[in-house]
């Protein structure tokens, strides 16, 4: 490849041609196509000419079928000579993308470096006089860290590796492509052996051959066996199926993360534009962000066939009413919007991965993941799982509550990486069927397969995993520990603000998890821990048998017998609460330390209270409520 001189300043060098030089032969081959596509045209009223002036005999027949194959390879070759341009295209936009990678690698290093070299300077031993100036390096580290978006060098290293794997693999599959084509409109009898030498390049090979090669007679399910078939392939392979059936892979279990995230981010980019489109074509301004989508004008939403009025009266299309056909697409764009905002949510260059992007199950509703550092690297991977009203277009604030815990791991255990998922992985039930265990059980084992998955496409030999799940998310994590065997891949499970454990079980015991496995958060002014009993046992129960762990928070108000904002505070990393310093530790694989951070609370105790002049009452005293909640909590 050509360097790039315009980018790639600093640690790390550009990677692969010049973009501008690749849209240079791109437009080269754009001229061509239409040079082609005019001698195709002189040449076919040449054609018949030939018959007439040379109509009998051999001679005359071979001359016209001459002349036909020849006019047959030149129609083809305008048609190819576009695909080439095509080809390219696609090429600058990974070397574009590149570049940008490059840029921020840079930019990230140029702040970790320094403070990470002051740290090391000191040397494993401390030297007495030098605590002071060791912790103040130690703490502008972590700020580093914080503002980089990466805990060491190592990662950048092995980052800027990734950025290179995939610049390769988009250059091989553009000379695959470029082959490709040139075997297909070669003139009859050109050089003999091009199609066999196209054949044999990489890239070259179908999907289905490249599943036969390994023995597969279709698609495999398994993890284990999608990372068989995945290790198998080349690189240009890899980026062949990437680019043709992005919508697949970025989706499948087994598939390494950062093949899934460049699949995903392409299938997001190519909804966002798709979706802009038609706000444009309609005469609507494309919003930028939710909060914009959301505050539309009503002559915005009829343009855009949202509501009933004059404009959407046109024939739709797929059999849909044009105002189901627009509600659809463009919720759908809301999605995405939420979804490149997650994306965000932790600034600038920090290594974020999107593990699932499928706007379109669950009735609209959506299955999106996002990791904020990479699960099949880290040390400790937790998945939070939402609940009540979760859905793709909640992005936002689902992957805020990830990015703040993820955040405070750091902070709690800077020598391990920790990555944290924002998982929208299954079809979270609404305020009409809440009360029904139905779709937690439907999105249990869509849980146990997704964090199994994990572990397969992991590249070390172990790996803490933690399931935190909120509110309805803890039935859903409930019954994946009762039925489908949840607690073989995990090593703790986290529930905060839970309405219930579903199903049958009574004690830690019955979820095939221990005292020192299953770790509860519930805020004493909490309405759905206190008043909502429908989902099963209440996890934060003496009697259960769980460690609880303190989750009040200091805007509680006691004057009220519960309260529904408490209900969604337990990430707050505004005042740095007691439940997200808590949690920070048990996802870290330090729990030990919750009881000498003095963050155990005391579980909650139910009682018959008797009366003779009317039926018993059961009584629950939660010693949480007598206490004065604390803020500032930050590693």
């Amino acid at each position: 490849m050509r360097p790039d001189h315009e980018a790639g300043h600093g640690r790390y060098a550009a990677v692969g041609d010049s973009p501008a030089a690749v849209d240079g032969v791109a437009e080269a081959f754009t001229r061509a196509a239409a040079s082609a596509a005019s001698v195709a045209d002189r040449f076919a009223g040449v054609v018949p000419g030939v018959r007439s002036a040379w109509g009998l005999g051999e001679a005359g027949e071979a001359a016209y079928e001459r002349a036909r194959q020849v006019r047959q390879a030149l129609g083809e070759a305008p048609g190819a000579l576009r695909s080439a341009m095509v080809a390219l295209q696609d090429y600058r936009g990974v070397l574009v993308r590149g570049r940008r990678d490059v840029e921020e690698l840079n930019q990230a290093y140029a702040v970790l470096a320094p403070a990470q070299q002051r740290v090391e300077a000191f040397g494993d031993l401390i030297k007495p006089g030098h605590e002071v100036a060791y912790d103040r390096a130690v703490g502008d580290l972590h700020l580093a860290r914080a503002h980089s978006g990466y805990r060491d060098i190592a990662e950048m290293d092995a980052q800027y590796e990734a950025v290179v794997r995939r610049v390769t693999a988009g250059r091989d599959e553009c000379a695959s492509m470029l082959t490709r084509l040139s075997a297909a409109v070669a003139l009859p009898g050109g050089r003999p052996g091009q199609s066999v030498l196209g054949s044999a390049l990489p890239g070259m090979l179908t999907k289905e051959q490249l599943l036969a090669r390994e023995g597969f007679s279709s698609l495999p399910t398994s993890p284990a066996e999608v990372k068989r078939f995945w290790d198998s392939l080349s690189a240009s392979e890899r980026a062949s199926l990437l680019a043709s059936e992005p919508r697949v892979w970025g989706n499948l279990n087994g598939v390494p993360c950062l093949d899934r995230d460049w699949a995903n981010r392409t299938a997001l980019d190519q909804d966002l534009a798709r979706f802009r489109q038609y706000f444009i074509d309609h005469g609507v301004t494309p919003p930028s962000t939710v909060d914009e989508f959301d505050r539309l004008s009503l002559d915005d939403r009829v343009k855009l066939g949202l509501q009933a009025g004059p404009m959407i009266l046109t024939a739709g299309t797929a059999g849909l009413p044009p105002s189901a056909e627009a509600m659809l697409l463009v919720e759908e764009f809301k999605d995405a919007l939420s979804t490149q905002f997650a994306m965000t949510r932790t600034g600038p260059g920090l290594p974020t991965y999107l593990l699932a992007y499928e706007p379109s199950l669950y009735s609209g509703e959506g299955r999106v993941a996002i990791a904020y550092g990479n699960p099949d690297t880290a040390d400790n991977v937790a998945v939070c799982v939402p609940g009540l009203e979760s859905r793709a277009s909640k992005m936002e604030q689902i992957g805020a509550d990830a990015a703040a815990l993820f955040k405070e791991a750091d902070r709690a255990d800077g020598a391990q990486h920790t990555a944290v998922i924002a998982w929208q992985g299954y079809d979270a039930p609404e305020f009409d069927n809440v009360a029904s265990q139905a779709n937690a059980d439907t999105g249990a084992p869509l849980l146990v397969a997704d964090v199994e998955a994990l572990h397969v496409t992991h590249a070390g030999a172990t790996v803490n995993v933690t399931v935190v799940a909120h509110s309805y998310g803890s039935t859903t994590a409930g019954l994946a520990l009762q039925r489908y065997g949840l607690a073989d891949s995990v090593d703790q499970v986290v529930m905060i603000g839970s309405p219930g454990v579903g199903g049958v079980a009574r004690t830690v015991a019955d979820l095939q998890l221990s005292h020192d496995r299953l770790f509860v958060g519930s805020a004493s002014t909490d309405v759905v821990t206190t008043t909502y009993g429908a989902l099963g046992a209440d996890p934060s129960q003496a009697n259960f048998g769980a460690t609880r762990f303190e989750a009040e928070n200091i805007t509680r108000q006691l004057g009220l017998p519960w309260q529904f904002e408490d209900h969604s505070k337990y990430y707050d990393d505004v005042s740095h609460c007691e439940a997200l310093y808590s949690m920070a530790d048990i996802v870290t694989g330090q729990s030990g330390h919750l009881a000498e951070h003095g963050m155990l609370a005391v579980g909650r105790d139910s009682h018959v209270i008797f009366n003779p002049l009317g039926s018993p009452t059961l009584v629950t005293v939660d010693p949480e409520r007598d206490r004065t909640p604390t803020s500032g909590h930050q590693h």
